[in-house]
């Protein structure tokens, strides 16, 4: 009848022991993945407009490399550039410029 009782205690103690141990390295896992995807911010932070006779060429200065589209609509002479996960600083204003 001892040994039941000794059973008895230990058991719950030994589960609780175990449930704590696998949350907390769980946690800590899941602490490192999150740090790891961070990613630095990409900014734009100037842009430049230079007229040409044969054609107009922008220049921007971009604090990394990014991934951008161009999408140009030839009908209403309109060109987009489309920058994923980048931002701009204050600085930089919006300018249309006709050719």
């Amino acid at each position: 009848m001892i040994f039941l009782k000794k059973n008895r205690l230990i058991a719950p103690l030994f589960l609780l022991i175990v449930i704590l141990a696998i949350g907390a390295g769980k946690i800590v896992y899941a602490q490192e993945q999150g740090a790891a995807k961070i990613a630095p911010v990409k900014q734009i932070k100037k842009i430049k407009i230079g007229p040409h006779p044969q054609y107009t060429r922008l220049i921007l200065d971009i604090t990394g490399p990014v991934e951008y589209q161009v999408k140009a609509n030839f009908v209403e002479k309109k060109i987009f550039l489309v920058f994923d996960d980048t931002s701009v600083t204050p600085k930089v204003r919006s300018r249309k410029y006709r050719d």
